[in-house]
């Protein structure tokens, strides 16, 4: 079983000709992804961001180191980038979270730095993109696709000096955060709007 775990996480390609001391250094790095999938893939849900930062003056600060890929790295060396598989432009969903990058930059002016990469479509494309994220010393990257997650897993366990984030739900990896907005709510929202505008 850990040896599935291993090809999925890495790649069939990737792993096919390695030899064991490479197997070795592959295994201690994925080590806690080993864990995890042992205990059944449990992950833990957040559903109030604030339980995490219980005790804190400045929950702004809080959330910020919390979400910082070193502890005590200051805030102002933060680079982050977006990976999108569509435009602002052809998809509401990349378009929405291009208004949270946006309102990143300005609630944070000159201390937070923002990239953004589109079309990233296919794994080629989306590695092309953390390449140069992580080329342009990006220590936070948030793919904003499910079908991002292998390769955000990869780049996780290859350079756990960056923090990757994946918006998908219930993905259950150690060595990525995922997260998702709370569709209930809007859904309803609509649903009701559109039962109140139904005749009979």
């Amino acid at each position: 079983m850990r040896f599935l775990v291993y090809v999925e996480l890495l790649g069939y390609k990737s792993v096919k000709d390695r030899v064991e001391k490479q197997i070795k250094k592959d295994l201690v790095k994925i080590k806690d992804e080993l864990l995890l999938s042992s205990r059944g893939n449990k992950i833990a849900l957040l559903e109030q961001p604030e339980e995490a930062l219980e005790g804190s003056d400045n929950t702004t600060m809080k959330l910020i180191n919390w979400l910082l890929p070193n502890p005590g790295l200051d805030p102002s060396m933060l680079k982050i980038a977006f990976i999108h598989a569509k435009t602002a432009e052809t998809s509401s969903w990349t378009y929405g979270h291009e208004l949270g990058r946006m309102y990143l930059e300005q609630a944070f002016d000159g201390k937070t730095e923002t990239m953004v990469f589109f079309h990233a479509d296919s794994e080629a494309e989306t590695a092309k993109a953390f390449d140069a994220a992580i080329a342009a010393g990006c220590n936070m990257i948030f793919t904003t696709a499910s079908q991002m997650i292998n390769l955000s897993v990869k780049t996780a366990i290859d350079h756990p000096e960056i923090k990757v984030f994946n918006c998908s739900v219930n993905m259950s990896y150690s060595s990525v955060c995922t997260y998702y907005g709370r569709m209930y709510e809007s859904k309803f929202l609509m649903g009701a709007l559109a039962a109140s505008m139904s005749r009979g």
